[in-house]
């Protein structure tokens, strides 16, 4: 009987030792917090005790946490009760833990929830405000590094820029011939501009979303922010390097066209100086047919580079481009109307630069020459802008060209006077009056013609020769004085006669 108590204690003991071993306090902050009770296979109390701790400590390092999201459920797959934050499982409450607290598993589970919120509230804030100031020195530090980078690329700029301009007498001349130094300093300093705009805003970019990622609140819009930038370029580099022979293509072709367009109107220019020398070709034709070559070979030139433009094969791009052509076939039609009449016009050669011409009702001179219209100045002053399809259909008098010509361009009035005087005499103060009269060529000499004979007088036509139709408004007007001067002189009477003027 001895025997039997002795060994009853001794396994009671080993039993009290063994529920005593089989326990270990959650402490992830020092103190403890609960205790769990009991292994899991090979995972002792202790181990599960240190593993609960770690996700605890974890709710404390997340920067957004929130107790509502530290819920209470069900395992679906055992009768624990599990203590999880979003789709973590924090602590599982079992049967151990249940018949060593004498309390049911939601309860516990309840319980420990409070607790380990109260926890992380007390032990989180003070890291928080660490942590907020760590961060906030890490945005004035990333500040600071971009002012510094700012003022370099501004320095930078600025002695490129100096070296850039210093070598703009090394250039080809005939880059040179082609562009003026004001254009080359233009042209330096925008790209230069552009340059430094490109770095500047990449930088900002780049501060931005670091300063975004900095804090883990506004994390997921610098997460957002470069998918949507390195998944457009990523695909754009791609394209681009599969599109890399077709743009060779399209460089040369357009470097083709760019150079003969150069030839075509270096060749131009010297036949419309007179330096080049065609048979039956016109210097004044070479500009307009420097133009035509050059929109034929411009044309031939978007032929030749539209299947090599990207997509150039799709239904949108081929939609476009019939859309294209049918409002410029739609709109354009007055517009080649005046193009087609001004090739037409320079190639008649009614008129040049200068001359004095008639337009229907408009007398002036011919200021410019479009493919579109024609611009003259009146002997007002007045500038008058023609389509070119309206001089195709318009009576068109160049007097420049006539008095350049067959002796020079004639003037003449008409007078009138009764049959009692003498028409020989009336001839002879005629010719004195336009003799006496500037701008009236000596040679040939000018001359009378009697046009008609009516009821009560005859009339006298004085015709005199001017090789300068531009002022030829005021040469009439000074024939007219002489005529009034002569005739006075001798008496007689210019008012019964009117006076006409004509131009032949």
């Amino acid at each position: 009987m001895k025997k039997i108590i002795v060994l009853s204690v001794f396994v009671l003991s080993l039993a009290v030792s063994g529920f005593a071993q089989s326990k270990s306090a959650v402490s992830p902050f020092g103190e403890s917090l609960f205790e769990i009770y009991g292994a899991i296979g090979a995972v002792s109390a202790q181990k599960r005790a240190e593993i609960v701790s770690e996700n605890i400590k974890t709710l404390r390092d997340d920067p957004v946490f929130n107790e509502n999201l530290l819920t209470v459920q069900k395992d679906k797959h055992s009768d624990n009760y599990n203590i999880s934050y979003a789709d973590k499982v924090i602590v599982s409450i079992d049967a151990q833990q249940s018949d060593a607290l004498a309390q049911s598993k939601e309860e516990i589970a309840n319980e420990y929830r409070q607790i380990i919120i109260s926890a992380v509230s007390s032990h989180s804030s003070y890291k928080r405000w660490i942590e907020l100031g760590y961060r906030i020195l890490l945005v004035l530090l990333l500040i600071a590094i971009s002012i510094f980078i700012f003022k370099f690329i501004n320095k930078f700029y600025i002695r490129l820029a100096k070296s850039a301009i210093a070598e703009i007498d090394k250039l080809p001349k005939i880059i040179k011939k082609l562009l003026g130094t004001g254009k080359q300093l233009t042209i330096i300093r925008g790209a230069l501009n552009i340059l430094r705009i490109i770095i500047s805003v990449f930088i900002i970019f780049i501060d931005c979303t670091l300063i975004l990622s900095i804090f883990p609140e506004t994390r997921w819009i610098a997460e957002k922010i470069v998918l949507l930038i390195i998944v457009p370029l990523k695909g754009f580099g791609v394209s681009f390097l599969n599109y890399i022979p077709n743009l060779f293509v399209i460089v040369i072709i357009f470097a083709i066209y760019y150079t003969a367009a150069k030839i075509l109107k270096l060749v131009a220019l010297k036949v419309a100086d007179g330096n080049i020398k065609i048979k039956s070709f016109h210097p004044d034709w070479a500009m307009s047919t420097y133009n035509i070559l050059r929109a034929v070979l411009f044309i031939f030139t978007v032929i030749a580079i539209f299947p090599h433009l990207p997509n150039s094969n799709s239904d949108v791009f081929k939609g476009m481009s019939v859309f294209i052509g049918l409002l410029l076939s739609l709109g354009s039609t007055s517009i080649i109307n005046n193009i087609v009449s001004g090739f037409v016009i320079t190639y008649m050669r009614a008129f040049q630069i200068g001359d004095r011409i008639k337009m229907g009702e408009n007398v002036g001179n011919v200021i410019e020459k479009t493919a579109l219209v024609t611009r003259i100045r009146t002997v007002k002053n007045e500038i008058i802008t023609i389509p070119n399809s309206n001089i195709m259909t318009a009576h068109t008098i160049n007097y420049t060209a006539s008095s350049q010509k067959n002796n020079g361009l004639i003037l003449n009035y008409e007078t009138g006077f009764g049959y009692d005087v003498d028409w020989r005499k009336v001839h002879k103060f005629l010719i004195e009056a336009a003799e006496n009269t500037d701008n009236i060529l000596k040679d040939p000499k000018p001359f009378v013609l009697q046009t008609a004979l009516d009821d009560f007088y005859v009339k006298y036509q004085i015709n005199a020769y001017t090789d300068n139709a531009d002022i030829m408004q005021r040469t009439y007007s000074e024939l007219l004085q002489n005529i009034q001067d002569v005739f006075h002189r001798e008496g007689l009477d210019l008012s019964l006669p009117h006076i006409r003027k004509h131009v032949n």
